[in-house]
């Protein structure tokens, strides 16, 4: 693999992460309530 898909990767893991931590931090489920 490319350094770029590997970047391309790690910054998509990154962003699910935050998501993960912002949608836990106000204590919801999921996504959308």
């Amino acid at each position: 693999m490319s350094d770029e898909a590997i970047n391309d990767i790690r910054r998509a893991i990154d962003q699910h992460h935050n998501q993960i931590a912002y949608y836990i931090s106000f204590g919801l489920d999921q996504p959308g309530v």
